[in-house]
């Protein structure tokens, strides 16, 4: 009779606890990463650039994002000026890709409709520099922004 209240005590512990435990969100990219060449196609602009400053802010609908102003050293295609705007989630189910501050990456960007906002996550080929070996050989020389 004694162990029963025994093992009453952890089963129910344990369903309890797994009632608050919210279920785990991962990013799911609809197709897999493009090669260089592949990217460049769909990207609205395609840069090199270190990240100087990481904000919060909200969108319209309510949900956090972080907004990157980061320092354009050379393009491909979409921006004209040194300073360039790029917002992106945070990861894990918003597939915001993982930015730091005064790193330097190849970024691949699009821009929203609404607002033209250009705005990049890890389903697109963004990428450390020292990483972006084979985007450099196969997309070939960039411009300096002005």
């Amino acid at each position: 009779m004694k162990r029963r209240p025994l093992l009453f005590v952890p089963c129910l512990s344990l369903v309890l606890m797994n009632a608050w435990v919210e279920p785990a969100k991962a990013c799911k990219c609809a197709h897999p990463k493009p090669s260089p060449l592949q990217a460049l196609k769909q990207a609205d602009a395609v840069f090199i650039g270190k990240v100087t400053e990481i904000t919060i802010q909200r969108t319209p609908e309510g949900y956090r994002q972080r907004r990157l102003k980061i320092e354009a050293s050379k393009t491909w295609k979409g921006i004209t000026s040194k300073n360039v705007f790029v917002t992106t989630g945070f990861g894990q189910g918003d597939c915001g890709f993982p930015f730091v501050k005064g790193k330097t990456y190849v970024v691949y960007a699009s821009r929203f409709k609404e607002n033209k906002q250009l705005h990049t996550n890890v389903c697109m080929r963004t990428r450390p520099l020292e990483e972006a070996r084979e985007d450099l050989k196969l997309l070939g020389p960039a411009k300096a922004p002005r």
